[in-house]
């Protein structure tokens, strides 16, 4: 355990003293998964201390986010996984490819708006709602798929207040 030292009483905890125990207590854990390598990599590459150190965190940074990523994923719970790269803008034609496009970049979220997708049934409304979503979320925004029926019945007063 990374915060108990082998020769303490159960339950007492002491500052871990290993490498292992400390990149396990500070949570560092694809660090402790793979700082071996890495520190064979900077020994072939004569890599100085600052960049051995920089490349540790730079690889802990980038599983932190792609795990955050992943999570926000699930947590939107999206009914399936589109992108706009599945889309067929070509059917219907008369989606607005551009303003889609436009969207993407996700400036309306700076401005604190929103985007409402209205049209008949089968055009890629959810599809293109989905793909937004996320895209969103892999850029670090907090993302819930709903549909509008379920928010209405979500928020409806009931009838005897």
């Amino acid at each position: 355990m990374a915060g108990k030292q082998a020769n303490s009483p159960a339950g007492i905890l002491s500052c871990p003293n290993t490498l292992e125990g400390m990149l396990e207590y500070l949570n560092l854990l694809h660090s402790l998964k793979n700082y071996q390598g890495t520190l064979e990599a900077a020994a072939k590459e004569n890599l100085s201390h600052q960049d051995f150190f920089h490349r540790l965190l730079s690889d802990e940074s980038s599983a932190k986010f792609a795990r955050q990523t992943q999570n926000r994923i699930v947590q939107a719970r999206f009914p399936a996984l589109k992108t706009i790269d599945n889309f067929d803008f070509n059917h219907p034609a008369s989606i607005p490819k551009q303003k889609i496009l436009h969207a993407l970049n996700l400036s309306f979220l700076d401005q604190a708006g929103g985007l409402v997708l209205i049209g008949p049934t089968g055009i890629g409304k959810t599809h293109l709602a989905i793909a937004l979503g996320y895209k969103a979320a892999g850029a670090g925004v907090r993302t819930l798929y709903t549909r509008a029926v379920d928010m209405i019945n979500h928020y409806r007063i009931p009838s005897g207040s």
